[in-house]
């Protein structure tokens, strides 16, 4: 518990399950650790071996918004299997958190929209954008859906990855560099910053570093790839061949290289 409480920060999503569908989100504003404040509201219940607890760790967050959206749905956005189910507090990986929170975008469940590169700018560029201070409502959020209007304009739009086109629901605007490890200039460079992603597996295999990009923009395949469908994944779409997004897009290739030198996997002793 503590340890998945340990991964949150203020800006992420989070949703509310039960009885089979997702009924609220919400987005996090502050994080904190508090067993004072955890035993004046809450008080002290015992464990099952006699020791009292209370519930220390915390985190705030916006006023939640109605949804109704089922697990089925969910799953599939997500690449879980038809029949899993939300049955405790539960972090999600990177590539399932951001296709959930684009499946809210596609539902129009985000509270927050930008529509001009000005705004954009000007939002990302304020330390609000980091803090998420409660005036400031789903901002990270908002990025996203930006982006994701920036590279899909339309109803359908290209993988940056494999080259196939896709219905916009499908895509997934991804940070070449992660997002985490942006200096303030490069969360500004949004023409470079992302790229566009399918969540048939170029997202995933991207964001955990099984492909990379290499100085010629060649894809480079990580010898830890595992066997089966997902190595013959990669050589049907991207095993040989090149990027397109880094042929076209020369002020991304500094972040295809970061991601290269951070990300890719590269065997022990290698």
């Amino acid at each position: 518990m503590v340890s998945r409480w340990l991964r949150l920060a203020a800006g992420d999503v989070v949703v509310f399950a039960g009885s089979g569908r997702l009924s609220r989100t919400a987005v996090i504003t502050h994080v904190f650790h508090s067993p004072e404040a955890a035993a004046h509201l809450w008080g002290h219940s015992p464990t099952a071996n006699g020791d009292m607890q209370t519930w220390e760790y915390m985190f705030s967050m916006t006023t939640p918004i109605d949804i109704d959206i089922e697990y089925g749905v969910m799953n599939d956005a997500i690449g879980r299997a038809p029949g899993a189910q939300v049955r405790e507090f539960t972090v999600l990986p990177e590539g399932e958190s951001n296709a959930l929170v684009a499946l809210l975008e596609s539902l129009e469940a985000a509270p927050h929209r930008i529509n001009s590169p000005e705004e954009y700018s000007e939002l990302v560029a304020t330390p609000a954008f980091e803090q998420l201070e409660q005036e400031v409502v789903s901002l990270r959020r908002a990025e996203q859906g930006y982006l994701r209007k920036l590279l899909v304009p339309g109803p359908f739009g290209r993988c940056s990855l494999c080259r196939r086109t896709f219905s916009s629901e499908f895509l997934v605007a991804a940070h070449i560099k992660r997002r985490s490890q942006c200096s303030a200039e490069e969360k500004l460079d949004f023409t470079n910053i992302a790229m566009l992603n399918c969540r048939f597996g170029c997202d995933e295999l991207f964001g955990r570093g099984f492909v990379g990009v290499g100085p010629d923009g060649a894809f480079h395949i990580s010898t830890q790839l595992p066997g089966g469908p997902s190595s013959a994944y990669v050589d049907e779409y991207l095993r040989g061949a090149t990027s397109e997004h880094w042929s076209k897009n020369p002020g991304s290739r500094r972040y295809y290289a970061h991601h290269l030198a951070t990300d890719f996997r590269v065997s022990p002793g290698a």
